[in-house]
């Protein structure tokens, strides 16, 4: 993972915390937001940005649905203002697929799937927006 790279090439701003827990925690975060999250977004995105036809209301219900299940077990795990009370290589797996749900609202409005985004994340998000760097890593075409 890039994520690990960065963190063993460059220690002086680590991705991953010190304690064995605390690392196994956020690996944790981050495998879960690639096995359950970005699945899901992975369906919204076909469903919604990539569908050919008209919408499918029982799809858009069951996505609905799902997002309300999903999305408050992730801020749950926030701890402090990050997953790991720090930046973390947790935040950095879940964001992007946290983004793709604004991103989905931005190229289709009028669903509103960012109204499932509880406002613990909602907050999360734009600390990691607020990072000095974030600007320089979002793609160009995604800036609003």
């Amino acid at each position: 993972m890039i994520l690990e790279y960065l963190d063993e090439a460059y220690p002086e701003r680590p991705l991953l915390p010190k304690s064995l827990q605390d690392r196994a925690t956020v690996r944790r975060i981050a495998a879960e937001g690639e096995s359950y999250l970005g699945p899901l977004i992975g369906e919204l995105v076909r469903a919604t940005l990539f569908r050919k036809g008209p919408a499918d209301a029982d799809v858009f219900a069951d996505l609905h649905k799902r997002l309300d299940e999903e999305l408050p077990r992730f801020e749950a795990m926030l701890h402090g203002d990050y997953f790991a009370n720090a930046l973390s290589l947790a935040d950095l797996t879940v964001y992007p697929a946290m983004r793709m749900i604004r991103r989905v609202d931005e190229r289709q409005p009028g669903e509103d799937w960012g109204k499932h985004i509880p406002t613990g994340l909602a907050a999360w998000m734009k600390r990691i927006e607020a990072l000095p760097y974030f600007e320089r890593t979002i793609p160009p075409h995604w800036k609003s």
